[in-house]
């Protein structure tokens, strides 16, 4: 009954979102992932297969900038300020730590995730099990876009405080230094200039300098997101 009682609490009313059980049950599960540092972990479990027998099952017991950034916006959205500010603190921590050289993803206490490896277990039918995600060796330039759209959220909200300010403006300069050079992308593949990563990027630039317009950050991002944005006009644009 208490843990009831501690759940139902803890879970807003959500009223005014299309589908407001629905929505309680997702916000439900994602504050369950959530841990006491703010950060939300992608699954509770390791190695469950993607498809039988087709070696597409990996550990994913690890904190995503991007899914951290994408619940923030969401629960921003659905006026969740829980959620948001884990979501705005542990990716701020994560800037103001690691800066241009900011992870794709981190363990659940904010540290670099361990080398992938096999277990010898006989995991679940029809996988095998691991430990660990090769995201850690990947640059994904599209985190820092997803980061300054977590952060215009907050800032429309009211929740952006001046170390979450730090973080965007090590955001920014991390795109300014580094959006030319090849990455993953979200798909995690071979490292290319990825049309994808370059509009989130011009996305979250353009959001910060919407939500904020006499910030002292605002016209640098506009001006650099005019500039990704031509970029990519100029060399991702099929001819017809």
């Amino acid at each position: 009954a208490a843990t009831e009682r501690a759940w139902r609490a803890s879970v807003p009313p959500l009223e005014r979102t299309v589908a407001p059980g629905d929505a309680r049950r997702a916000y439900a599960v994602l504050r369950g992932l959530t841990t006491h540092g703010g950060g939300l972990i992608a699954a509770a479990t390791t190695s469950l297969p993607e498809r039988a027998e087709a070696g597409r099952n990996y550990d994913y017991r690890y904190v995503w900038i991007r899914d951290q950034s994408y619940t923030g916006q969401a629960a921003a959205a659905a006026q969740a300020p829980e959620l948001l500010d884990a979501a705005v603190r542990f990716v701020g921590e994560r800037l103001l730590s690691d800066g241009p050289r900011l992870a794709p993803a981190y363990t659940l206490h904010g540290g670099p995730v361990p080398e992938q490896h096999e277990l010898d277990l006989p995991g679940y039918p029809g996988g095998s099990s691991r430990t660990g995600n090769h995201v850690r060796k990947q640059f994904q330039l599209d985190c820092f876009g997803e980061a300054l759209l977590l952060f215009a959220a907050a800032e429309r909200a009211g929740r952006l405080d001046g170390e979450g300010w730090k973080a965007a403006d090590l955001a920014v300069r991390a795109v300014a230094d580094r959006w030319r050079e090849p990455d993953a992308g979200v798909w995690e593949l071979e490292p290319r200039q990825w049309t994808h990563s370059r509009l989130t990027c011009v996305a979250g630039l353009r959001a910060l300098a919407g939500a904020a317009p006499r910030h002292p950050l605002a016209d640098p991002c506009a001006h650099l997101a005019d500039t990704l944005f031509a970029e990519v006009c100029a060399s991702a644009v099929h001819p017809d």
